[in-house]
């Protein structure tokens, strides 16, 4: 295992879990790297019996717009709205 791979703290717990876009399981053999732990059904797979890499390494910045173009572009400019207010507070 990498030394960089979070697999035992969930970040986020409202992460989505790509396979239900894409109809497959987009992480491959990395999956082994995340074992199903005890009371965390909503980030196990019912199809592998993983958990979800998604809700380890997710980014926060679009989970609250759409997955389109314009939603993608929306939670982009949020994102750097917020970064310019945090960096013109200092």
């Amino acid at each position: 295992m990498s030394k960089w791979l979070n697999t035992t703290k969930m970040i986020w717990k409202k992460a989505a879990k790509p396979c239900h876009a894409l109809a497959f399981c987009p992480y491959g053999q990395l999956v082994e790297e995340f074992p199903p732990r005890a009371g965390d059904e909503i980030a196990s797979c019912q199809v592998y019996g993983h958990d979800c890499p998604a809700f380890y390494h997710a980014e926060p910045f679009a989970e609250d717009e759409p997955a389109d173009v314009v939603g993608e572009m929306r939670a982009f400019c949020k994102e750097i709205d917020a970064r310019w207010k945090i960096g013109r507070e200092h």
